[in-house]
């Protein structure tokens, strides 16, 4: 049983499939196109591929006219409940999940549109029953895409099995998603994730069936390990390996967004500070039962937060455009392994995007990979502000919109004072003899000696610079230069250029 495609008169079959394919001759494509030939019984295969291949060189000479356009005689209800049961049996295992929402996108476009055969599709039609669907006003281009998406690997699977003459939504374009987000999800700063934390597990009230404790840990997880929420619904105390050398949860292919088992550490790379989540893990897990789900019902995961964010006292401000959901637990991890200066690289499998580019989201503001994380082996939970209003003061130190330089950019300047601690990272990568030492040349990056509480007329400030020993090229900085900061490398290779 060979994967591969066959020349026209030989039957094959697919992979993970029991039917039979061979190639038919389509005269509006004029080419050989795969086919069913509807049976599971190599013999009879081989006689429609044989026929197949007879009337399709006929056509192609012109002996034999070519047949009649003909479409499918089922229903398209039923054309859909076939399809989704094929995609069940794909070999690539797509989540159920997915499979469940394809399906929905199906059912209720077609609805809308009144279609009933294969034949009545029309991309005009697809577009107006689209902007009729409940809600369409509040659609994102990624919601219109995925609706696309939909229907296109419909049309697509009923052209290639022979229930349509030909795909009617081949002309269908993408929606633009760059540049077209209608929200964006604001992370959480470290102060207003434990003061959520704290305050969420001294609770008393439960809300959709969990207590305080257990709607805490839910968010810690979160952020620990990025995972989504359909993700956190499938674990066990039985995912969790807490005594390994690197504590970590295992999460099933089948849970996966990706369809791909994951074992995911518990403590991220640059962020040790989260390590609180194994000694929390230990005492919250040791009632548990060894393969009941932690958290089963998460249906409305994003008022229940809402609602604790709101009792625990944390208000957060946010900017046009920003909104928060249970998924900003998720980028919050993201923001904070940038802030952390994790490579883009790690950061992805940590993430488990599908992209760089996705992940490169959560690192508008950072550039590089030099920026070395600094901090202690402190607990994320010692930030907890011991009340209200200190939460919301700590929140403002982390949004001050008059600041002129921010928070990131004053912190990696402050470090600039520090340069054994700020290079540790840098050093293992680069030749010390190559690096630019801080000593003489001055750079001016506005407002940055006002937001670290340095002279800039000063000698000695973080602002000076020089070129490494040994580099007589007069006027110009060594091609080896880096600069620990990337908010301020544009000013810094102007100025020495």
């Amino acid at each position: 049983m060979s994967a591969k495609r066959r020349t026209p008169g030989t039957a094959y079959q697919i992979s993970g499939s029991s039917q039979w394919y061979a190639d038919q001759w389509d005269h509006a494509s004029r080419r050989w196109v795969r086919r069913t030939t509807g049976t599971a019984v190599e013999s009879l295969a081989q006689q429609v591929a044989r026929r197949w291949r007879q009337e399709g060189e006929e056509i192609r000479l012109g002996v034999r006219p070519p047949p009649p356009p003909k479409q499918s005689e089922e229903t398209l209800a039923e054309m859909i409940a076939e399809f989704v049961a094929a995609r069940r049996r794909d070999p690539a295992r797509i989540t159920e999940r997915h499979i469940l929402e394809t399906e929905r996108r199906l059912q209720r476009l077609a609805a809308v549109a009144r279609w009933t055969r294969l034949a009545e599709i029309t991309p005009d039609g697809f577009l107006r029953a689209l902007e009729l669907l409940p809600g369409a006003g509040e659609f994102t281009q990624a919601t219109r895409n995925a609706y696309r998406a939909a229907w296109r690997a419909l049309t697509r699977w009923a052209h290639r099995t022979g229930r349509g003459a030909n795909d009617p939504l081949t002309e269908l374009r993408k929606w633009q998603v760059s540049g077209h987000r209608s929200f964006r999800r604001r992370p959480f700063t470290r102060a207003e994730l434990a003061t959520l934390v704290v305050r969420t597990r001294l609770s008393v009230l439960s809300r959709m069936d969990m207590d305080g404790p257990d709607r805490a840990m839910l968010y810690l997880l979160a952020v620990a390990t990025g995972f989504r929420l359909g993700e956190l619904t499938s674990l066990t105390r039985r995912a969790f390996a807490l005594e390994a050398a690197t504590p970590s949860v295992e999460l099933s292919a089948a849970a996966a967004k990706d369809g791909r088992p994951r074992v995911q550490a518990l403590v991220p790379r640059g962020l040790p500070e989260l390590g609180v989540v194994v000694r929390e893990l230990r005492d919250w897990l040791a009632s548990r039962a060894m393969d009941d789900r932690l958290w089963p019902r998460l249906e409305d995961a994003g008022g229940m937060l809402r609602a604790d964010l709101r009792d625990a006292g944390v208000e957060i401000a946010l900017a046009p455009g920003e909104r928060v959901d249970f998924h900003a637990l998720r980028g919050t991890l993201g923001r904070w392994l940038a802030d952390a200066g994790v490579g883009i690289a790690h950061a992805q499998r940590i993430l488990r995007h599908s992209s760089p580019s996705l992940t490169a989201d959560h690192y508008t503001h950072l550039q590089t990979e030099d920026l070395a994380a600094v901090g202690g082996e402190a607990s994320i939970l010692d930030s907890a502000a011991a009340t209200p209003s200190e939460a919301l003061e700590s929140a403002a130190e982390h949004h001050t919109e008059a600041d002129p330089v921010s928070g990131h950019l004053a912190q990696n300047l402050r470090a600039l004072e520090r340069p054994s601690e700020a290079l540790s990272g840098a050093e293992r990568r680069e030749d010390p003899s190559t690096m630019t030492t801080i000593d003489s040349t001055s750079i001016d990056v506005p407002g940055a000696a006002a937001a670290c509480g340095a002279d800039p007329e000063a000698p000695g400030d973080f602002g000076r610079l020089s070129e490494a020993p040994g580099d007589d090229t007069e006027g110009n900085a060594s091609s080896r230069t880096r600069t620990l900061n990337p908010l301020i490398k544009s000013q810094l290779l102007y100025q020495l250029s």
